[in-house]
C-alpha cells in the first residue's frame, strides 16, 4: 500500500497484480478495530454516484506496519459501512442540519 499528499492510495490486486487507485474517504472505528473506506479513483470524481467502496480492517504488522485486510464477516462489514456512511454524511451535514445526521434529503418535520 502506498499513498501521497493527495489521498491516493494504491493496491495491487492479489489475483492480476495490476495497480489499482483509490482515493481515501474516512476511517471509522467498530468493535475496538480500525477501517479505512476507499473508492476507486475513477469514481470518486463524482461523489454522489460511487458504487464501490472498498473497506479493509487495519492490522498492525511485524515491525508495527499496517495492512490492510479483507472483511470476510457480512455483519461485520454491513456494520462499517452504516458507521462509514454516518461518518461521511456527517460531514457533509454540518451541526445545523435537521435531517438528524442523515443527509438523506428529507427533513426533520418529514418524519412525523
Amino acid at each position: 500500500m502506498t499513498a501521497d499528499k493527495d489521498d491516493v492510495i494504491v493496491l495491487i490486486d492479489e489475483t492480476t497484480g495490476k495497480e489499482i487507485n483509490f482515493e481515501f474517504l474516512c476511517t471509522v472505528e467498530y468493535n475496538g478495530n480500525e477501517y479505512v473506506c476507499l473508492v476507486p479513483s475513477e469514481e470518486s470524481e463524482d461523489e454522489e454516484e460511487i458504487d464501490n467502496v472498498v473497506i479493509l480492517r487495519i492490522v498492525k504488522g511485524k515491525d508495527d506496519e499496517e495492512q490492510l485486510i479483507t472483511i470476510e464477516d457480512d455483519e461485520e462489514y454491513e456494520a462499517v459501512f452504516e458507521l462509514m456512511q454516518e461518518e461521511i454524511n456527517g460531514d457533509e451535514c454540518g451541526e445545523e442540519c435537521d435531517c438528524d445526521g442523515g443527509c438523506c434529503g428529507s427533513k426533520a418535520e418529514d418524519k412525523n
